[in-house]
């Protein structure tokens, strides 16, 4: 069965009875039911028709409800048509073979040629209210139909074509053999077939592989680097397929514009085609002070120098409708481009967007502070630095034109091209990762290869599963996110996360207290409170604890929070275990406290209740204490006794110390005993103690300060220990009563004391040895009244009125600090 394609001429012809109602100059409407099958030219009486008289379908002319004159063909009724004078022919072009057929009104019983045959009345069959004339399997081709002279009526025309053999496609507009373009810039490659229902383009020859995607007539490619590259296209359908020609496309790296010396852009052309279009259009000159006439660039402003040549600007145009373009300087540092005038634009043509131009130039003339504009930007300079350098960024892509005002010298253009990201992929698609660890998914495959800025941005649909930084994907808690990668260029790829629950981990345990020592210590008789630091979710938690490093854990009732409270009473370590619990298992820290000696000053009163002496811990490890002071002094002389130990809020302080001027000037002491406990006397412990008559140290001391018993006018005899290493200067200085000192070592030892020789020891001392040596005293100070105390003043210490002064910028202290006024 022959598939119909119906192409409908329908040529409109109202008769007038009579010839003599025959008018010239009417006119009709042809029209087509069908526009895809166009009969080519159409004449009327050999006058080709416009195609705005005939193509189209107008309803208006086509009535399918009402008959005229009872003449009706198909359904259709003509209302209007052409009143004919004289031969009337109507030609058209066939595309295909196809059936005519020809109705005739009633009353038009004339003569009716096809192709200049006439057609027998007998061919014709009666219709209602005219004929029909059948004309079966016309060739494709020209045609047409004539009608007697001074006949009128009304005609139709029915081309209904024929089904054909099929046809494969054919290559109507092929490729190139060869195309050239620049690395980052686009080509689209375009071929014509006729009867094609699909294409698809290869890359590679003779060969290619199948581009993913190119389906359409058209293929656009953007190389990423140089090099050629083979193309071409199929073109198919039912009945077969057709193969265009080869396209080799050849990409060439875009070198930035940059000029040279003389301002020879030729050989810096970001466009090769430039060059000669530049050099055409500036002409070659080998003179200078010539007046171009190119009305694009300078608007026939005048471009003149005095250092050879402009050749062809190869990209780069300048516009000066209203001032004039100077070309000047010997030498590769002045060569420039100077403008006067009001100013001119410069036109960087076919940037992309982001390229950077950047310019070095300079002002000139009286005004140093010039601007140069392009939008929105601005670059200034302020002074005549040849080396100065300004960057414009292209906003758009297309044309950049740059405004240059007056007083500038341009010496150098660089124009940095930009390539966008148009396409990239991440290394990973889909991920899974654990609560709080973290996946890192990077960029990679970028088009072009070469892109300036491949940084990505980072988001994620959901940072309560998860969070992105920088690509580093973390788990949050157990669900699904998508992360989201967008190029700053645009393009955006996603991954999906997958984030599972964990099992507690990173525990550890932090200690804070009201103590004034540093965790993990604390001071007894203190609080502090253990808080387990730990990820994850759903968790249980249990404190246990043991007093010694090898003993067994025992659980703590009801320590089943996050933190722990507890109070330090013994010195000494406790051990801490902390178990967290969820569904997905357990984690274990433990942690050691260390209770120590809190580092306060506390008063010891005496017996009788009166007074007492005041003591400050000095070791946090140990309790230990120094003696700071007698808080009051009694009424008559006592016998001091340093004690081994003192006890005080529940703990037992070894007394190790008598601190620095405990007790300077306390004219209360008769005697002085210590216990092996004590280890030092510090400076100026005893200092002018001037009844102080008997000193009892006993073996365990090892220091004995800085003018401890300086000015000590009671004791005639004093004991040191061997025990003792260090004697402080002028330990001994002032003690007027003293003849003998008892060391209970060797002369040997004694003379390896450090600093011994300063002790001020007064010669007339006589010092004991346990070998039986003796020797007199080494002090260097015997003595100092009054009359050499200016003297004195030189060691910045000397005594008056019978206590120590310290000589200081012009002004008297006492052993104590005070100001002698």
């Amino acid at each position: 069965m022959r598939q119909k394609f119906t192409y409908l001429l329908s040529l409109m012809l109202m008769c007038i009875l009579g010839a003599s109602n025959a008018m010239a100059g009417d006119v009709y409407k042809l029209s087509f039911q069908d526009s895809s099958k166009k009969p080519g030219v159409v004449t009327l009486n050999g006058t080709v028709q416009a195609s705005s008289t005939y193509f189209g379908y107008n309803a208006d002319k086509h009535n399918y409800n009402t008959k005229f004159n009872g003449c009706t063909y198909d359904g259709i009724s003509y209302s209007t048509g052409l009143k004919m004078e004289g031969a009337t022919q109507i030609t058209w072009t066939s595309t295909e073979k196809a059936n005519v057929t020809i109705v005739q009104s009633t009353w038009s019983d004339k003569t009716i040629k096809f192709d200049g045959t006439e057609l027998a009345i007998a061919d014709a069959s009666a219709i209602t209210g005219g004929r029909v004339y059948t004309i079966s399997n016309v060739e494709a081709g020209n045609h047409s139909v004539t009608r007697g002279s001074g006949e009128s009526g009304l005609f139709c025309i029915i081309v209904e074509y024929l089904s054909s053999a099929p046809v494969a496609p054919t290559i109507v507009t092929d490729l190139k053999s060869a195309y050239d373009v620049t690395v980052g810039k686009s080509v689209t490659l375009t071929i014509q077939a006729s009867d094609a229902t699909g294409y698809q383009w290869y890359q590679g020859a003779p060969e290619g592989t199948a581009i993913s995607g190119a389906t359409k007539a058209s293929y656009t490619y953007t190389p990423t680097e140089a090099g050629t590259t083979s193309f071409y296209c199929v073109a198919s359908n039912d009945n077969g397929n057709v193969k265009s020609t080869v396209a080799a496309v050849t990409a060439g790296e875009w070198k930035p514009i940059t000029t040279k010396r003389n301002w020879l852009f030729t050989q810096q052309s970001k466009y090769a085609a430039d060059q000669a279009a530049a050099t055409s259009l500036w002409g070659d000159y080998s003179s200078s002070n010539k007046r171009y006439g190119n009305a694009r660039a300078l608007a026939e402003e005048e471009l003149s120098g005095n250092d050879g040549p402009l050749f062809g600007l190869a990209g780069i145009y300048f516009t000066a409708p209203s001032g004039k373009l100077l070309l000047g300087g010997k030498d590769d540092n002045s060569r420039s481009m100077q403008t006067n005038g009001n100013g001119i634009s410069m036109t960087i043509p076919q940037c992309n967007v982001k390229d950077r131009i950047t310019l070095r130039w300079s002002a000139s003339g009286s005004d140093k502070n010039v601007t140069i504009t392009y939008g929105n930007q601005t670059i200034s300079c302020t002074g005549i630095n040849r080396n100065n350098t300004g960057t414009l960024i292209a906003d758009a892509a297309g044309d950049v034109t740059i405004g240059i005002p007056n007083s500038v010298r341009l010496f150098e253009v660089t124009v940095t091209p930009y390539f966008a990201v148009t396409d990239f992929a991440l290394s990973n698609e889909d991920v899974t990762v654990e609560e709080f660890e973290n996946v890192t998914v990077s960029g990679k495959d970028f088009t072009p290869s070469n892109a300036s800025d491949k940084t990505l941005n980072w988001t994620s649909s959901d940072e309560g599963v998860a969070t992105v930084k920088d690509g580093v994907i973390t788990g949050v808690k157990e669900g699904k996110a998508i992360i989201t990668a967008t190029s700053v260029d645009g393009p955006s790829k996603t991954v999906a996360v997958t984030v599972t629950p964990c099992a507690p981990k990173n525990l550890s345990i932090e200690m804070t207290s009201n103590s004034d020592a540093k965790a993990p210590k604390v001071e007894s008789g203190k609080t502090y409170t253990l808080t387990a630091k730990v990820q994850g979710y759903g968790l249980t938690y249990q404190w246990a604890s043991k007093a010694t490093e090898k003993g067994s854990y025992a659980n703590i009732s009801g320590a089943t929070a996050q933190t722990y409270e507890a109070t330090a009473v013994e010195l000494g370590s406790k051990f801490y275990k902390v178990t967290v619990t969820n569904a997905q298992g357990s984690a274990v820290a433990e942690y050691e406290v260390k209770t120590v000696v809190p580092l306060q000053a506390f008063t010891i009163a005496n017996e009788d209740g009166t007074g007492g002496i005041n003591y400050k811990a000095i070791d946090a490890d140990e309790p230990q204490v120094k003696v700071c002071y007698q808080l009051t002094k009694a009424d008559q002389e006592i016998d001091l006794i340093i004690p081994d130990s003192v006890e005080y809020a529940g703990l037992t302080y070894a007394v190790t110390t008598v601190g620095e001027e405990a007790f300077v000037n306390d004219n209360t002491i008769k005697s002085l005993t210590t216990t092996p406990v004590l280890k030092e006397i510090g400076a100026r412990a005893f200092m002018f103690c001037i009844n102080l008559e008997e000193v009892n140290l006993a073996d365990g001391i090892e220091t004995i300060g800085d003018a401890a018993f300086f000015g000590c006018n009671a004791f005639t005899t004093f004991n040191i220990p061997g025990s003792v290493k260090y004697v402080g200067y002028k330990a001994f200085a002032e003690c007027a009563a003293l003849t003998d000192i008892y060391y209970d070592g060797t002369k040997a030892q004694w003379d390896a004391l450090p600093n011994i020789g300063m002790a001020g020891i007064a010669k007339s001392v006589t010092i004991h040895f346990i070998d039986g040596e003796t020797e007199n005293g080494k002090g260097n100070i015997v003595g100092i009244s009054n009359a050499n105390a200016d003297e004195a003043q030189k060691d910045g210490k000397f005594v008056e009125n019978g206590q120590i002064v310290i000589y200081k910028n012009g002004k008297k202290y006492n052993a104590a600090g005070a100001e002698i006024k």
